[in-house]
């Protein structure tokens, strides 16, 4: 599993584009699969019906990291309509 410092929320702010979103990744232990929520700061985002293995979930925080995002929560933080309690159970806390 991905080590869950690298799990949680990322925002990405570049005003001379009107560019403000965030991407959030989480891990599904019952799958045992990472999950993605994303879309423009102050709303839901969208859940994709895709799913990533380690691999591509890596792979995928570090283009994130690549393009300018930051991370500014950890797993704890409510995104949208999930809780912390949620995101705890699905980190193994």
């Amino acid at each position: 599993m991905i080590n869950k410092e690298y799990l949680g929320r990322y925002e990405f702010t570049d005003w001379s584009v009107n560019s403000n979103k965030f991407w959030h990744i989480i891990y599904d232990l019952n799958t045992s699969t990472y999950l993605v929520t994303f879309g423009r700061k102050g709303t839901r985002g969208q859940n994709p019906l895709n799913s990533y293995n380690e691999k591509k979930a890596f792979s995928k925080i570090k283009e994130k990291i690549r393009k300018g995002y930051k991370k500014v929560g950890g797993y704890d933080e409510i995104i949208g309509r999930q809780s912390i309690d949620f995101i705890k159970k699905f980190c193994g806390e």
